[in-house]
């Protein structure tokens, strides 16, 4: 048998137009001056991501043996217009053209290779047409919404053909941008086994890259400058949608700055936002590396850049720090990922833990980078050195349990108040945040509670108990996390046969009354006491950035802009230039040495 081969290129794409219905959306927009941006909502009207675009595809043909084969090959020339890529996995329809007209006979999808092969078809004339659309992962479609196409030349078939399409025109982008998202989507499927449902990219678009949710825009030009060639920013906005998607289809509500940096502060929830994107888009092409700039290196909440104040912010409001920390817990072992202010700090020891931060990512939802912390079982010491050496303020230290308590009901004597009133007193922890308790009724003397927050005051109330003996089982839980050692038991307290729910004129069953006051005057004590220290910290004046010289490394880098598309390079970060080289520099954090007995930053003793 013949076999025929036929080489078309393709100078300009065949649009096709399809059917497509508009959606509206509302809200706010927040960008990145790198042309990375984050949006739960616009109010830009534009296609819509819940319906794919129809095509009119035909019942496929049954793979027959018999009859001629035609195979096709498509590619695209890269962005610099040095090779060809093939265009995996995208749908292609064969279409007939015959005395009457054209008739769509059959579809198929590429495989790995660009390739489409269709068996058992008769003599006549085809056309192959390719659209930026897979299976279920991506479609990729102009303003007006259509699917970008392109299509052979007509082929006169009369034995088996192979007809290859390389596209070279400005409107290529489109097949970068998809098969960007292809490989995070494999690399999900990869990793964790999970999938996303199809999402949509419109390009070219106004303004900067950004996502909706299910839909991802890319702004113009159609040529090789346009974001839609950069699969860092593609897959940045598609770590957007598959955080959305992980969240039951919403985003966290959230406030964020127009223009934001790697390395600047921003807050809890938008660091988060924008940490855990920069992180996808990195662990997706496996390289922290994007325009000089490493999420391997611990030093965002510490930039020597105009976006820093000289080590002093908290890493869970810098999306540097968080996709930092987010790396880190993906990768393996390393020995020389240590802050650049602790060069003798042992590295990055947390050995590839994504499935650990996935199963939090789904069953937690968090919404800042500590809710993963506070989740996260068996806290290992590696895990807290990656935490605090990218500035997160993590607490290792337990919370004791109540030390007394005040009850509306005498412990050992019987009561016709089936609902009891407690009041816990002399719990404490290390940090100024509230203490919160899981707590269980029984009727055993001896019942551990779980490590699951189920009140959070100091005093509750027991739901109506039927009579018997019953105990109350405390144990604290604090802000990060940390559960007691042990539990504290109390009663037996006894409800008669007949007990009611005796109430107060307010509706809520009291505590005993001089008992109540003394606590309340106790805690408003307390209090006052507090809010005075408060003050008094408040008027003491700490260093100010402009009291404090800068090193020549700190001089020359601070016009340097840390986001995305460009970094300064890592040798203008050495270790030589921060610390160890000048007796007026803190050997611990770096900073300018005050000449006080305790380093006025870290709090370290010199002297």
């Amino acid at each position: 048998m013949t076999v025929a081969v036929v080489f078309l290129i393709m100078v300009a794409p065949i649009t096709v137009h399809m059917p497509f219905s508009g959606h509206s959306f509302k809200g706010g927009q927040a960008t990145d001056d790198d042309g990375l941006s984050f949006i739960a909502d616009d109010t830009e009207d534009g296609p819509s991501s819940s319906d794919t675009v129809d095509v009119n595809i035909p019942p496929p043909r049954s793979n027959s043996l018999t009859g001629l084969t035609m195979t096709i090959d498509f590619s695209y020339i890269d962005r610099n217009g040095l090779c060809t890529i093939p265009c995996a996995g995208a749908l292609v329809m064969l279409t007939m053209i015959g005395i009457e007209g054209k008739e769509d006979v059959a579809i198929s999808y590429t495989d790995y290779e660009g390739r489409a092969v269709f068996h058992g078809l008769t003599n006549g004339t085809y056309v192959a047409n390719i659209f930026t659309k897979d299976e279920g992962y991506v479609q990729v479609v102009g303003p007006e919404g259509q699917l970008y196409s392109w299509s052979t030349e007509p082929v006169r078939a009369s034995s088996d053909v192979i007809v290859t399409l390389s596209i070279d025109d400005d409107s290529r982008a489109a097949w970068s941008s998809f098969t960007s998202v292809r490989s995070g989507a494999a690399w999900l499927k990869d990793n964790v086994d999970w999938e996303r449902k199809m999402v949509t990219i419109v390009w070219p678009t106004e303004g900067l890259a950004h996502c909706h949710g299910d839909e991802i825009h890319l702004p113009g030009p159609m040529d090789f400058s346009s974001d839609a060639w950069v699969p860092k920013v593609v897959l940045h906005e598609y770590g957007h949608a598959v955080h959305y998607a992980l969240r039951g289809d919403s985003f966290p509500d959230y406030e964020g700055p127009e223009k934001h940096y790697i390395d600047s502060e921003t807050n809890a929830r938008f660091a988060f936002l924008e940490g855990w994107a920069e992180f996808f888009s990195a662990a997706a092409m496996g390289d922290p590396t994007f325009g000089g700039s490493c999420i391997e290196m611990t030093m965002f909440a510490d930039s020597l850049s105009s976006n820093g104040d000289y080590g002093d912010w908290d890493g869970n409001e810098v999306e540097g720090a968080v996709a930092n920390v987010l790396w880190d817990i993906f990768d393996g072992i390393s020995e020389d990922d240590h802050p650049l202010y602790l060069p003798s700090a042992k590295g990055d020891q947390v050995d590839r833990r994504l499935q650990d931060l996935w199963e939090i990512m789904v069953s937690e939802r968090p919404e800042e980078m500590m809710d993963i912390w506070r989740a996260w079982d068996n806290k290992t010491s590696s895990l807290v050195d990656i935490f605090r050496y990218a500035r997160f303020d993590v607490d290792l230290v337990r919370p004791s349990n109540p030390t007394g308590f005040v009850s509306s009901h005498k412990v050992m004597a019987s009561s016709k108040d089936s609902t009891i009133s407690i009041a816990l007193i002399g719990a404490e922890d290390d940090s100024s945040m509230p203490i919160w308790y899981s707590i269980i009724w029984d009727d055993r003397p001896d019942t551990e509670p779980d490590d699951i927050v189920d009140i959070c005051s100091d005093s509750l109330t027991s739901p109506s108990l039927p009579p018997g003996i019953w105990y109350l089982h405390v144990r604290s839980i604090d802000y990060s996390g940390n559960v007691a050692n042990g539990t504290l038991h109390l009663g037996p307290f006894l409800i008669e046969e007949g007990a009611t729910d005796i109430s107060d004129s307010d509706g809520h069953s009291g505590l005993n009354g001089t008992l109540l006051m003394d606590i309340l005057i106790l805690i408003g004590t307390i209090m006052m006491a507090v809010i005075l220290i408060i003050i008094v910290m408040k008027m003491v004046r700490r260093p100010q950035e402009g009291d404090v010289g800068m090193t020549d490394c700190q001089r020359s880098s601070i016009n340097i802009h840390p986001y995305t598309h460009r970094y300064g390079p890592r040798d203008i970060y050495s270790i030589d230039h921060q610390i160890g080289c000048d007796e007026n520099f803190c050997p611990y954090c770096g900073k300018k040495d005050l000449h006080g007995l305790f380093c006025a930053y870290c709090g370290k003793r010199l002297r």
